[in-house]
């Protein structure tokens, strides 16, 4: 949907309310829902649930590029964070993509509807919110938190992301219990107050088993290196991954040639690593996300 030139911003909020509860609650009344009462904000000790390394809590966390190349992984493990922290809490919620309208930094297109699918989200259930300034970014983010929603956002070089801005969306998003995970660039990052910050660069995809009738094996699943920079109640880590069955899954070294393996992953070979799944996250399917486009041009 195309929000007419600068319309007023009361109309907008208004506007994004309404798909946001259509699809949380299958509901086109606003007024069928009567709004909930304000929450506190929950104290947050801890960046991560549990000791898996890849469940977040709610909360404010960013991804960043290791180079500006690496900007397409870093999307694609967005993506497969806010799938698996949807499939872990057990409820579909909207998910709210925000980004400025042929921003800077921007130069890999928009979302791609089947794969987003491929990756965990339905793009039925997305909406796409292109903006026109640094603030409308901001305010659409905190917004889309406040009304239900789950957000990935798209800040680029952005002066107006700083401390008070991240503050104000954490605060939001822990309120709400959600996940805010916003896309930085790779460099020249001012401190912010997110719980974690993740640095993503692309990895080589293991070969395929199968070999094409050329001679050249398949292509393997994505992998990631996944450097966990910065990250409340806890130390910077650095992890491998790899998307594979719909979830991530943490690459672990294979046992030593003089050491046993444990009973339980004794396979009577030691070549190979081995994987954990990072949670136990579905793929959702669903249509093109046509006509789910909302542009901010106040």
């Amino acid at each position: 949907m195309t929000v007419p030139s600068r319309p007023d911003r009361r109309q907008q909020l208004a506007e994004l309310r309404r798909q946001i509860r259509a699809l949380d609650l299958g509901e086109t009344d606003p007024a069928a829902s009567p709004a909930k009462p304000a929450e506190t904000v929950p104290p947050c000790d801890a960046a991560r649930i549990g000791a898996d390394p890849l469940q977040l809590a709610p909360g404010l966390h960013e991804v960043c590029p290791a180079g500006y190349l690496d900007t397409p992984a870093a999307l694609a493990v967005q993506a497969g964070l806010m799938a698996t922290h949807l499939a872990a809490a057990g409820r579909e919620r909207p998910v709210l993509w925000v980004r400025r309208a042929m921003g800077t930094g921007q130069d890999f297109g928009r979302p791609y509807p089947p794969a987003l699918a491929q990756w965990g989200l339905d793009p039925a259930r997305l909406i796409l919110v292109e903006t026109g300034s640094e603030t409308d970014t901001l305010w659409t983010l905190e917004e889309g938190l406040k009304t239900g929603a789950v957000v990935i956002g798209e800040t680029g070089p952005s002066a107006r992301y700083d401390l008070v801005a991240t503050r104000r969306l954490d605060q939001a998003a822990r309120r709400a219990g959600a996940l805010a995970l916003v896309l930085r660039p790779h460099e020249g990052l001012a401190p912010s107050a997110a719980l974690s910050r993740w640095r993503i660069a692309a990895r080589p995809s293991p070969a395929r088993a199968w070999i094409g009738a050329r001679g050249l094996p398949g292509l393997g699943e994505p992998r990631f290196h996944a450097a966990l920079e910065r990250v409340r109640g806890g130390p910077p880590q650095e992890y491998e991954i790899e998307w594979k069955h719909a979830s991530f899954h943490v690459l672990e070294p294979a046992p030593l040639a003089d050491r046993p393996a444990p009973a339980k992953r004794d396979t009577g070979r030691n070549t190979g690593p081995h994987t954990r799944p990072a949670s136990p996250a579905a793929a959702r399917f669903g249509p093109a996300l046509a006509g789910q486009l909302i542009r901010l041009t106040g």
